[in-house]
């Protein structure tokens, strides 16, 4: 399982210039992040991290910072993209796949022309 990180802690971080922190580490990943690959297991922090972006963009509104209310609002979509992937994902599993089979009445055809051919 990948642990995501939240886009939150690396923005502000970098908003404040008080980052100095070691550099995150090769499992973690921001929810914007285009080849992030999002399993089942992740949707609890996903959602954890919904719900935190709701709370930083009203902060963001209330105190007026107009560029992180927007960045934020992106990282939001990014992490409602990512929870219906997995939603979409659970679907496709438990819907019953068509692995191609004619119906019966084709096959019947099918065996007295293949009857013919060989009389």
């Amino acid at each position: 399982m990948i642990p995501l990180a939240s886009p939150i802690r690396f923005q502000r971080a970098a908003d404040q210039r008080l980052w100095d922190g070691p550099a995150p580490k090769f499992g973690e990943a921001c929810v914007r992040c285009p080849v992030l690959i999002v399993g089942s297991g992740e949707r609890p922090r996903l959602e954890e991290i919904r719900e935190n972006l709701h709370a930083r963009i009203a902060e963001a509104e209330r105190e007026g910072w107009l560029g992180d209310v927007e960045q934020l609002t992106v990282s939001l979509s990014a992490t409602d993209d990512r929870i219906s992937q997995i939603d979409a994902k659970e679907r496709r599993k438990n819907s019953p796949v068509s692995v191609g089979m004619p119906p019966i009445g084709q096959l019947v055809v099918r065996e007295a022309e293949n009857r013919d051919k060989t009389d």
